[in-house]
């Protein structure tokens, strides 16, 4: 078994506004390798996850793939209906109602 020692454990993403959401790992071994972390700023990452937890960060999530076919500005909190939901209500309501499960 290879070593992961020294290597990226986990990626912090935004939104396109800047909201944190979440720290990624999940990658496999030959990713990591791969990862300079100046390279990866601003680099567009697929990301699966359970549900958007009460603080508007993903629960459990994964790294899928780069996303070299989409720049950062593209990838807001609006390309998802509970993400954009929580992050667009006022501070004093910031929960969500319903998370949906399974993406």
């Amino acid at each position: 078994k290879k070593s992961l020692l020294g290597l990226v454990g986990s990626l912090t993403c935004y939104t396109s506004e800047g909201h944190e959401v979440a720290s990624v790992s999940g990658m496999d071994y030959m990713t990591r390798v791969g990862i300079d972390e100046q390279a990866v700023l601003g680099r567009v990452v697929e990301v699966k996850y359970d549900r958007i937890g009460d603080d508007g960060r993903l629960t459990r999530p994964r790294f899928v793939r780069w996303r070299p076919d989409k720049v950062a500005d593209e990838c807001g909190a609006d390309q998802d209906p509970d993400l954009e939901q929580y992050w667009s209500a006022p501070p004093e309501r910031k929960k969500l109602k319903q998370p949906r499960r399974g993406r």
